[in-house]
């Protein structure tokens, strides 16, 4: 490094400005991949290099503690060379430097938090697991009159509103605004400013409108939001898309099926989808939409069967009580047909953005009818203190959001990377007959 340069030189404009911000409360929105952790690096080891102050850090695990301290450890190095001291003491969970000054990285824990008396930055505060109690355990560390005035730093992607990061970039508590310095960075601004990335690219990879809201634009999602809104089901709503068929066989067209499963509280519902062949890159139009209230299982068996038997590909929900109807039709119609899906929330996590993607890209077409349109309305994102994403719907007299999960199977089936067989097979394939011949296994 020259000699009249100075490491943080190395910043990108947007991570100078917060480090040189002196204010005592500083909070930070921050995109993803932006250097925010980097810039809260830099300030640590440039105020203690100067002061001599301590600092403690807190992340949301021990993995990204360590983490954290890592990057303290390599900007405390590019600071002794310049300053020409001895070398830090970098270790896993702590950096000491050349003046005494420590820097300390901890995972949040609020009954470890306490018996400190340091500048404090919080890293990824909207992901800590009990955020209130940590900011009650962690805030009388900077009070202490004979260190003078400690400092505070809040550093985070959002993760919904329902958590101690949002209340404090907003400044909804007690006294609305409060003290704090608010920086905040997007992914445009940092490529504004100088960051290499392509966004483009990352937007379309990602393949999540939501999830880049919230991870590079900054947006705070609602705790609990609409997943389907009106406005969306109406933009894919149709008069091709029909309710009712007789399922006859037609010429140039190719089916995919979903299928939920309930018995007593909620509904079962056979959702089928078709699309012409002669047109690949055309719409997937609703074909039929069967609902059964109270239909017991080998009932229901055989309904499902029927459709199977004329889709390419049938997706089913073998979750709970579905798991042994979904397990028999597999058997008796094979893999290669049916994709019998657990509904984790892992799998949620995929199979409902993927449903509204394809309705925000019309690319599935609906039926004008209500009890549908309320099915899909009632599926709901939430977003959980620490930032999971879960997709719930309210148990009502019309169900629970069958229909809407029959619809997202059958988007599902047909975007299947297991691979659908073709139309042409479908049409040649002959019932077959069950595998079991004990009366309970018979369909």
């Amino acid at each position: 490094m020259k000699e009249d340069a100075s490491p943080l030189d190395l910043l990108l404009p947007y991570q100078r400005a917060w480090v040189n911000d002196p204010a005592r409360f500083k909070i930070g929105l921050m995109s993803r991949q932006v250097g925010k952790s980097l810039g809260c690096a830099f300030e640590c080891v440039h105020d203690a290099s100067l002061t001599g102050n301590d600092w403690l850090i807190f992340s949301a695990g021990e993995r990204q503690a360590k983490e954290f301290i890592s990057k303290v450890g390599n900007v405390a190095l590019m600071y002794s060379e310049g300053l020409e001291v001895a070398r830090p003491d970098v270790k896993v969970s702590e950096v000491k430097l050349w003046n005494g000054a420590r820097i300390t990285g901890l995972p949040s824990n609020p009954a470890t938090a306490r018996g400190y008396s340091r500048s404090v930055i919080l890293d990824e505060a909207a992901f800590h697991e009990q955020p209130d109690e940590l900011w009650r355990a962690v805030f009388p560390i900077i009070t202490n009159p004979l260190k003078g005035d400690l400092k505070v730093r809040i550093i985070s992607t959002p993760a919904g509103k329902n958590n101690l990061f949002y209340r404090l970039w907003s400044g909804e508590g007690m006294v609305k605004g409060g003290p704090w310095s608010r920086h905040k960075i997007d992914v445009y601004d940092a490529v504004k400013a100088g960051l290499d990335l392509n966004v483009e690219e990352l937007r379309n990879a990602l393949d999540d409108p939501d999830g880049w809201a919230q991870e590079y634009e900054c947006e705070f999602l609602e705790e609990a939001t609409q997943l389907f809104p009106y406005e969306l089901i109406e933009h894919c709503t149709d008069d091709r898309a029909t309710v009712e068929s007789a399922l006859p066989r037609k010429e140039h067209i190719i089916r995919y099926g979903g299928g939920d499963i309930g018995r007593h509280r909620d509904l079962s519902c056979s959702w089928l989808l078709n699309r012409d062949t002669r047109d690949p890159d055309g719409p997937l139009v609703t074909e039929e939409v069967v609902t059964m209230e109270r239909v017991d299982f080998s009932t229901q068996q055989k309904i499902f069967g029927d459709r199977i038997i004329r889709s390419s590909r049938f997706a089913i929900d073998a979750t709970g009580i579905g798991e042994e109807t979904a397990e028999r039709l597999t058997m008796k119609y094979g893999e290669g047909r049916v994709d019998a899906c657990k509904l984790t929330a892992e799998f949620k996590g995929k199979l409902f953005p993927a449903l509204k993607d394809a309705m925000q890209r019309r690319a599935v077409l609906i039926p004008r009818n209500e009890k549908i349109r309320k099915s899909l309305a009632s599926v709901q994102k939430t977003v959980s203190q620490g930032g999971t994403i879960r997709y719930v719907a309210a148990h009502t007299a019309d169900g629970h959001a069958d229909e809407a999960c029959a619809l997202a199977l059958a988007v599902w089936a047909a975007r299947s990377p297991t691979g659908a067989i073709s139309a042409t097979q479908a049409r040649q394939i002959k019932s077959p007959k069950p595998l079991f011949q004990a009366p309970r296994y018979r369909f």
